[in-house]
């Protein structure tokens, strides 16, 4: 942490009731092997307000990097590596970063969104390009794909369907009510 001039700003977010769950909730998980053994720290403390309010894949994944190493990046004196941070340094960085990515609410993520759509047919095209003249990949892609996928749609998809029932106390029609407000939207009802 005197490296990241970093000290008196880190005891100050640093709550251990946060860690502390955290770790528990991730021992009782590992030792019954059921995920609902305990709800997760996310559960219980706002990511953006409690530092060490992490997600499970998160912990695990960071677990995983301290315990291979593989950039030599952390101290280990039983493996003899001299690395430029101890373990608990570590995590408290990847802590701090894992704050600094969560989105604040009211943040416009829709914009994002939106644009997010229009990029994956960018990259099936791109894909397609970088594929041009490959014996191996003969099928078609890109664009063309997904126009196809869209085009011959079928009348009746074969996805699975959901059956819901209606609660007792509602009438007939508010259920029919429903469940035209949640009927099949086509395609076309949407493009101009």
């Amino acid at each position: 942490m005197a490296q990241l001039n970093m000290g008196s700003d880190f005891r100050m977010l640093e709550k251990p009731e946060v860690t502390d769950w955290h770790k528990d909730a991730m021992k009782q998980v590992k030792r019954t092997g059921r995920i609902d053994a305990k709800d997760p720290a996310l559960s219980r403390f706002q990511p953006g307000g409690h530092f060490g309010s992490v997600s499970e894949a998160f912990s695990q994944a960071l677990k995983k990097y301290e315990d291979s190493n593989p950039d030599k990046l952390l101290k280990d004196k039983k493996a003899g590596i001299v690395g430029s941070l101890s373990k608990k340094a570590f995590e408290s960085v990847m802590h701090m970063k894992y704050l600094n990515s969560v989105i604040d609410p009211g943040d416009a993520v829709g914009i994002v969104a939106g644009q997010s759509i229009g990029s994956q047919t960018t990259q099936m095209t791109l894909n397609t390009f970088h594929l041009a003249g490959h014996s191996a990949k003969n099928v078609t892609l890109g664009v063309p794909r997904l126009r196809e996928i869209v085009m011959t749609a079928s009348k009746k998809p074969m996805t699975p369907t959901m059956t819901v029932e209606v609660i007792e106390e509602l009438s007939e029609e508010k259920g029919r009510s429903f469940a035209k407000g949640i009927s099949r939207l086509s395609i076309a009802e949407v493009i101009d």
